[in-house]
């Protein structure tokens, strides 16, 4: 490939990502190791962009097996090469003369995203077995990463809608809504799951109800995060009107008093509405 450092690094990105995905078509179950390797590839374009006085940031040295490991898929030497790493007179290892802070951040959040990818593509592999759409699911089937977003998302959203079902069987549910929705990697099926949110915003009210009556306190907890993630801000749905719905959840499920030894713990109280709701607002 001629003339690689004049090439912009958003183009080799593509490439990568393509030739990865093609490279786990086969094995799915490399998927976790790939988005490793990606990985220490945005650590390889980040560091010198964040601590560019750091000098150790900008040699990279070939004999580094993992390195070798890394730089080895299609592309991979193609982005540094972009971002001015060239190599040595002596060819043991790639180095960053000039430092384009700019170039190196683009490219790292463009590689971030392949590595993004590559890690919604193994969880969503490895949970295939939860989806009960034909395409792709079954284990018994060939699984293809075409479609499993929309597939688990579908299957997710229609499970927790599903009326007279009890609101602990779809625990499991609630919690990969929840990866879903919190996962910085899960993009694809984030934005498919927020395509329905106004169905699932009823769906989960109705859950959390049920939940109180229950004393499901960790189920609860989940339910919360997702409605409050997922309730649109407007002019009267604001932050205070989501916090006041969860608020008053979780003192409704607290204030039973025969369900405590004495009274609720403020320690659990605390831990519900400071640690596992508020931060994810």
């Amino acid at each position: 490939m001629s003339d690689i450092a004049s090439c912009a690094p958003d183009g080799w990105c593509i490439f990568l990502r393509a030739a990865l995905r093609q490279s786990a078509a086969g094995s799915p179950e490399s998927y976790a190791s790939l988005a490793k390797d990606v990985g220490l590839l945005v650590k390889i374009l980040r560091n010198p962009a964040e601590q560019p006085d750091e000098l150790k940031f900008r040699k990279i040295k070939l004999s580094n097996a993992t390195i070798g490991r890394v730089l080895s898929h299609p592309g991979a030497r193609d982005v540094l090469a972009a971002c001015g790493f060239v190599e040595a007179s002596e060819g043991e290892c790639l180095e960053l003369i000039e430092a384009d802070r700019a170039l190196l951040l683009r490219a790292s959040q463009e590689v971030e995203a392949v590595q993004y990818e590559l890690q919604e593509l193994d969880w969503l592999y490895v949970n295939r077995a939860a989806t009960a759409s034909p395409i792709p699911g079954r284990p018994s089937e060939p699984w293809s990463a075409d479609g499993a977003p929309a597939a688990m998302a579908h299957t997710c959203v229609t499970t927790l809608l599903k009326l007279g079902a009890e609101a602990a069987a779809k625990g499991p549910w609630l919690a990969r809504l929840s990866h879903m929705l919190f996962a910085p990697e899960m993009v694809e099926c984030r934005r498919l799951v927020r395509e329905r949110a106004s169905v699932l915003i009823m769906a989960l009210r109705a859950i959390v109800l049920e939940l109180i009556r229950m004393l499901e306190m960790g189920a609860l907890s989940t339910a919360l995060q997702c409605l409050a993630f997922l309730w649109p801000a407007g002019a009267h749905d604001t932050l205070a009107a989501r916090l006041e719905f969860c608020s008053s959840c979780l003192a409704a499920a607290l204030s039973p008093a025969d369900a405590f030894d004495e009274s609720p713990p403020l320690e659990l109280k605390l831990r519900l509405v400071r640690g596992e709701i508020l931060p994810r607002l």
